[in-house]
């Protein structure tokens, strides 16, 4: 019984991801920051997926995609739980992608005078109305660490052939997954709304000393930490509910995972702020608020939302009920209705994008604005 109930929250997600694809080819230009968002959530699904399939017995030969890729596909994956752990690495990682911009666009300006006085723009913003949803630095820092894919936002001819292998393979691996599945039941699933809506694009200058779009007091690093954040947290609490519908499984997981690693981030930033103390963080005026939003975090549910393999352990026998979206899992680990727990997620939600909104950004935008 529980092989078929990991099958079918597999199989929903995998057939909601195909009808994703479907519908990002009919809107390509909003598509390609629709899936640089989900990129770490889609590489965490395809891998959960093969991982399940394998524990079944059910080995996928001549797959179309080499080691060096599935070992992209395990490192993009880690990016889903955003900055939770060694927050001085990540603050180093991003530090070297502001740099890396910053030599990218200054070298490109053809008059001395120009990059003398800074006239040049280095991070890309992308916003749905006046919210910010995503970013060029947390794009690339999706890529970070990975060889000959992504050094920069100047892509090259090679690197760029590599990330469009890359992102074919995962979808020719979400066809192949499904279809080894063909004979196992599934029950229908909340989708997709059928539209993506557009984006505005806006870029800011952040090598000056004064920024137009940050505050100032707080050290530029970890500024890009929090705004990485907040474009997340944005991108599923006020996009993405534009294309899912709210019930939907694999919307659930990436609203839930984005809630639980941002409260674990700001946690690690805690502790490393605290190590660190000549640092600038800003953190000590919201470290109530961070309390106050983690009420739902909960280790052995994020796990759940992390895997396919559901068990008696973590679904036990007497919740389960094939009527609910999760199946029973929200009401074991939180004794709540579904739809209660959701609404109160999307508030929980709301609030850290109001909370890193006023911390880092000069113009903080309302969430109640969207």
């Amino acid at each position: 019984m529980y092989k078929l109930i990991s099958t079918v929250f597999m199989l929903n997600d995998i057939r909601t991801t195909k009808e994703l694809i479907e519908l990002a080819k009919k809107n390509q230009e909003a598509a390609s920051v629709l899936l640089m968002g989900l990129l770490p959530f889609l590489a965490l699904e395809i891998d959960g997926s093969l991982n399940l399939l394998k524990t079944m017995g059910i080995e996928l030969n001549d797959l179309p995609i080499s080691m060096d890729y599935q070992d992209t596909l395990k490192k993009v994956r880690i990016k889903s739980k955003l900055y939770r752990e060694k927050t001085k690495k990540n603050i180093g990682s991003i530090k070297k992608i502001r740099i890396g911009q910053n030599e990218v666009f200054s070298n490109a300006l053809k008059f001395k005078f120009f990059k003398k006085m800074n006239w040049f723009y280095d991070l890309g913003t992308y916003k749905y109305k006046d919210i910010y949803i995503g970013n060029t630095y947390l794009y690339i820092w999706h890529f970070d660490g990975i060889d000959n894919v992504m050094e920069s936002i100047n892509i090259n001819e090679q690197q760029g052939e590599t990330i469009q292998n890359f992102a074919e393979a995962m979808g020719q691996l979400i066809g192949i997954v499904e279809a080894s599945s063909t004979q196992i039941p599934y029950y229908e699933n909340h989708s997709l709304k059928g539209v993506i809506p557009g984006v505005n694009l806006k870029d800011f200058n952040i090598s000056k000393i004064n920024t137009a779009i940050f505050k100032n007091e707080i050290d530029k690093d970890c500024v890009l930490l929090l705004f990485n954040l907040l474009c997340s947290v944005n991108f599923v609490e006020f996009y993405l509910k534009n294309i899912f519908n709210n019930e939907n499984s694999l919307y659930f997981r990436i609203k839930y995972l984005i809630y639980y690693f941002v409260v674990s981030s700001l946690e690690s930033l805690a502790r490393y702020s605290e190590q660190n103390m000549d640092i600038q963080t800003g953190l000590d005026k919201f470290e109530d608020e961070i309390k106050k939003t983690a009420s739902f975090k909960n280790l052995d549910f994020c796990n759940c939302m992390r895997h396919y393999g559901i068990t008696e352990l973590t679904l036990p026998e007497k919740y389960i009920n094939l009527n609910e979206p999760l199946l029973g899992l929200i009401q074991a680990h939180f004794k709540l209705d579904s739809l209660e727990f959701i609404n109160q997620l999307d508030e929980l939600l709301i609030r850290q994008s109001e909370m890193l909104s006023h911390w880092i950004m000069k113009s903080p935008v309302s969430s109640k604005q969207s």
